[in-house]
C-alpha cells in the first residue's frame, strides 16, 4: 500500500469511527505508521477493529515507521492508549479512560 493509501485508510478509519474532530483534532495529518500487536495472543490492532478484553490485557508491543523518508529518526512522540467510548459506543460516561 503505497503512502498516501495508508494515510488516506486511516483517515477514513478515524472519520467512520467518529474519532476525527473528537479524539484527533480534525486538520491531522499522520506522519508515522504505528503498529501496535498483542504478542501473547498475537492479536494486531488495525483501524477500526475490536478486541475482546482477554486479547488486550497486557501491554502490547508498539512499532513505529515513518511515512516519509525525510522524517527525523531523532523524533520522540508520547503514545497513549484511550478508550474514547467506555464503557462502550452508546454509554460513553467513561470515555477517554487511560489504560497505561
Amino acid at each position: 500500500m503505497s503512502l498516501l493509501a495508508s494515510q488516506n485508510t486511516l483517515l477514513s478509519s478515524l472519520k467512520e469511527n467518529e474519532l476525527l474532530g473528537t479524539v484527533v483534532p480534525h486538520d491531522f495529518k499522520p506522519s508515522i505508521l504505528l503498529n501496535v500487536q498483542y504478542p501473547t495472543c498475537g492479536k494486531i490492532v488495525s483501524e477500526g477493529n475490536a478486541l475482546l478484553i482477554q486479547d488486550a490485557k497486557e501491554e502490547p508491543v508498539i512499532r513505529l515507521s515513518s511515512f516519509s523518508s525525510d522524517e527525523s529518526t531523532s523524533a520522540t512522540y508520547t503514545i497513549v492508549l484511550t478508550d474514547p467510548d467506555a464503557p462502550s459506543r452508546h454509554d460513553q460516561k467513561f470515555g477517554q479512560w487511560r489504560h497505561w
